[in-house]
């Protein structure tokens, strides 16, 4: 199913809760426990659509959202090692959260998810399923 349809939006809509969704979960407490740090993954790309903002780490949700490359991800660090995190692959944790987290994405569909939403998001866009509860 196309995440548009799903969410009833358009593409610049859900790449702005994309952003929003990984800030919650990376800036939050509540993936440390699994997630170590998360990178740009490619750091020329990332100095060139961050410009100055690219030292700041608390900016690199918005990469994905903003970058011109063509497949633009960033690499997260898991206690089972380095993962990469992909536009195509936060499109999929939508769709996975339709068997088993319906509560959690109609929470965050209507913009009303907490930090526990986004960090189900981000283990499913980041390992294809929930690891840690």
């Amino acid at each position: 199913m196309k995440i548009s349809k799903l969410l009833g939006t358009n593409e610049k809509q859900i790449q702005k809760s994309f952003s929003e969704l990984l800030a919650c979960t990376i800036y939050g407490s509540v993936s440390g426990y699994w997630c170590n740090g998360v990178d740009y993954g490619n750091k020329e790309d990332a100095i060139k659509t961050m410009g100055s903002l690219y030292v700041d780490d608390k900016y690199i949700s918005n990469y994905i959202k903003y970058s011109k490359a063509e497949n633009p991800f960033l690499i997260v660090h898991t206690d089972s090692g380095k993962k990469k995190l992909t536009y195509k692959k936060m499109e999929k944790a939508l769709e996975l959260m339709l068997e088993g987290y319906t509560k959690c994405l109609k929470r965050i569909i209507a913009e009303e998810y907490d930090a526990v939403d986004a960090d189900v998001f981000f283990q499913m866009a980041v390992f294809g399923k929930v690891v840690y509860e």
